[in-house]
């Protein structure tokens, strides 16, 4: 008989696996400790392993993972984690198939029958036997004894992937369809998004590495498939546009400047002329002659000042009359007019240097040299207000333009934030597409996505809600119909009803499910709104201490109420009896036996607005401190496991938290000091005024005593 290995911890399923099993030929046992279960597996006395993936303390998919480092043994994944990320990394891990939750007991069988007779060569069915040797290239499949080789080097692969290197080397150098893979290698057809064989032919390319050439093995064709299709480069167009006119902006007003500001061309050469230099030299000898050096060189700074010409005075030697250092270039221009009795020049690409000799009384001569910035060095030289004129010119064009862009950039972004923001607090009927104008570039798509994105998760959320209503509408009917049937079974099933009473259980769980489903749908559905009654939180907690202490009697544990106070608030009575009653019942289940489960009231008045805090503590293992964000969310356990001893479905607290947001209140859990979960629900004093109408406007808020 096939032994079987089932590693999931629901021990009721287990059971009823085993049994089905039993009838199909199979024998099962059933292991709910994830480290164990590597050993048991890899131990030799097993032919499959059916695996889940939510384990208590370990998850299925580490299993796996430590099963397949010594491992070659047949592994099924059965899991309620069936979404293509959960499937494709169960894949990717050995497992050679994937199995989701709930499942037809005959389709689990069909697929194990289907793996042992891939993995067993004696496994029977129809199909030819491998040949002794199948090669292609440099990869060797030696059928006997299910070895691969490449290069000589063995190669370790799945049963599945073993099948599916068969087939693809017996088609070696033609095209094979994914449907005739999955049908081979599998044994059953693909499912609408099922990506399985994309896995298992990435896992053996990985495996098997490059063909000898270096080309790539096992190459996928997509008949159809679209080539690279090139971005529209609007805004790139457009921002490299706008910055070429931005350049070509500053340049022209920095000519403009230039030219408004410089002297005219014909100013300087009237000035620079061999009349006026004769004229200045007499001029300049004039000064020496009457008030001495001093004057003259101040007569020369003035001469620079206002036409911008460097001027000095020299003796025949070349020496500085007015005691200044004269540069080497001077001194030679004004030796050669001293001997031509001409006007001499000398230019570079910066400085224009011109020397003008002239005789004076007793027969003395002189040589005025001056100098002139040519070129753009001129610029430098001209006067503060000219230099002011010229950067303001280019600031304010460069501004101007550069605010341009930049309000272009800016302001769709800006769109886009806020639109975020508000789809982020919720609001899904947000959209950008309007403000964004009109036109083709990446910021109009842009904005036409997101209208798309929020009209997609505006569609999956409201009918995400509105599946989760009519799916617990519709299951109330046949569950209803099932009760009567399971009575009229106990009326003919004589006196053995165990089956029956495990009927029972699981009928009245999913009663209650169905139930928690209906309320999260009505919360969440946007158009919820509580009770305007007046309710006496200090009654609410009272009696639900009193009944959960009752019951946490039978199981060593006790609940007692630490502090109160009188609180009146306008809402709705059965909704916050059933969150505080949600709270404290989490508490008695997870508190530690001998301990006691801890209520009270208090008033914060140290915030505003005032709140009245409702606070529950237990003595058990707490919350890991990454997981306490999230404990609110719909579904969402603090462990993978999902076996009963740990707590119901994960919807208890997620309701509680809807239904304090619904009263304008707040919900936060910590963890206590010395162990232990602190939940609280906070509700705002003033809240009574806000929801009451009428009399009930002017309650006063709560008072603690």
């Amino acid at each position: 008989m096939t032994r079987v290995l089932l590693v999931d911890d629901d021990a009721e399923l287990a059971e009823l696996v085993g049994e089905y099993l039993a009838r199909e030929g199979f024998s099962l046992d059933a292991e709910t400790d994830g480290t164990r279960a590597v050993d048991r597996a890899a131990s030799g006395d097993y032919q499959l392993t059916v695996l889940d993936v939510m384990l208590p303390g370990v998850s299925g998919f580490d299993v796996l993972r430590a099963l397949r480092a010594t491992s070659r043994i047949p592994v099924l994944m059965l899991t309620a984690r069936g979404d293509d990320v959960d499937r494709i990394v169960g894949l990717e891990l050995g497992a050679d198939d994937y199995l989701s939750k709930p499942f037809n007991p005959r389709e689990l069988v069909a697929r194990i029958r289907a793996i042992l007779r891939r993995t067993q060569p004696d496994g029977g069915g129809p199909g030819e036997r491998l040949p002794e040797r199948l090669t292609v290239d440099d990869v060797a499949v030696e059928g006997d004894g299910r070895l691969v080789r490449r290069a000589g080097a063995p190669v370790e692969l799945t049963a599945v992937e073993f099948a599916l290197l068969e087939l693809l080397m017996r088609a070696a150098g033609s095209v094979v369809r994914r449907e005739d893979l999955a049908r081979g290698a599998l044994g059953r057809s693909l499912l609408p998004f099922d990506r399985s064989i994309d896995v298992h032919v990435s896992r053996v390319r990985k495996k098997l590495g490059p063909r000898p050439d270096g080309g790539r093995r096992l190459p996928v064709h997509a008949p159809g498939s679209a080539g690279p299709s090139l971005m529209v480069p609007g805004v790139f167009l457009k921002i490299l546009l706008w910055f070429w006119t931005s350049l070509v902006l500053v340049a022209l007003a920095l000519e403009l400047a230039i030219t408004a500001t410089s002297t005219p061309v014909e100013v300087r050469v009237s000035r620079f002329s061999d009349s006026v230099l004769t004229s200045r030299a007499r001029e300049a000898v004039a000064i020496l002659d009457r008030d001495g050096a001093r004057k003259l060189a101040r007569f020369l700074d003035e001469l620079e000042r206002t036409t911008q010409i460097h001027a000095v005075l020299l003796d025949p030697d070349g020496y500085d009359v007015s005691g200044r250092t004269v540069p080497p270039k001077a001194v030679a221009v004004a030796a050669r007019a001293l001997v031509s009795g001409q006007t001499e020049m000398e230019a570079d690409g910066h400085t224009a240097v011109k020397a003008r000799a002239v005789t004076v009384s007793g027969g003395r001569r002189y040589v005025l040299v001056a100098a002139v910035p040519i070129g753009l060095r001129r610029l430098l030289h001209d006067g503060p207000y000219a230099q002011a004129l010229r950067l303001l010119a280019v600031l304010v064009t460069a501004a101007a333009a550069c605010y341009g862009l930049a309000r272009y950039v800016v302001r769709p972004l800006g769109t886009l934030r806020a639109a975020t923001r508000a789809l982020a607090k919720g609001d899904l009927s947000v959209r950008v597409g309007s403000t964004m104008g009109r036109g083709t570039d990446e910021f109009m798509e842009l904005g036409r996505d997101f209208d798309r994105m929020a009209e997609r998760l505006d569609a999956l959320v409201t009918a995400e809600r509105r599946l989760l209503r009519d799916i617990s509408h519709e299951l109330r009917s046949p569950l209803a119909r099932l009760n009567v049937a399971l009575g009229l079974a106990r009326q003919q099933a004589g006196e053995d009803q165990a089956v029956l009473d495990r009927i029972e259980r699981e009928a009245e769980r999913l009663n209650a499910l169905i139930g928690q489903l209906l309320m999260l749908a009505w919360l969440e559905s946007g158009t919820a709104a509580p009770a305007r009654k007046p309710v006496d939180l200090a009654d609410i907690v009272r009696e639900v201490a009193e009944d959960a202490a009752f019951e946490a009697k039978s199981r060593g544990r006790e609940v007692e109420v630490a502090e109160t106070c009188d609180a009146v608030v306008l809402g709705d009575p059965e909704l916050l009896h059933s969150a505080v009653e949600n709270v404290v019942r989490n508490a008695v289940r997870h508190t530690r036996e001998g301990t006691a489960v801890a209520v009270g009231m208090r008033r914060d008045a140290h915030v505003a607005p005032p709140r009245i805090r409702i606070w529950v503590r237990d003595h058990g293992g707490g919350v890991p401190d990454a997981a306490l964000p999230y404990i609110f969310q719909p579904f969402y356990r603090v462990g993978d496991a999902r076996d009963r001893g740990t707590g119901g479905v994960g919807l208890g607290l997620t309701i509680v938290h809807r239904t304090i947001q619904l009263h304008g209140g707040t919900v936060s859990a910590v963890n206590a000091p010395g162990g232990g979960l602190l939940v609280e629900l906070g509700l705002p004093t003033e809240h009574a005024a806000t929801l009451g109408t009428g009399a009930h406007r002017q309650a006063e808020p709560p008072i603690c005593v």
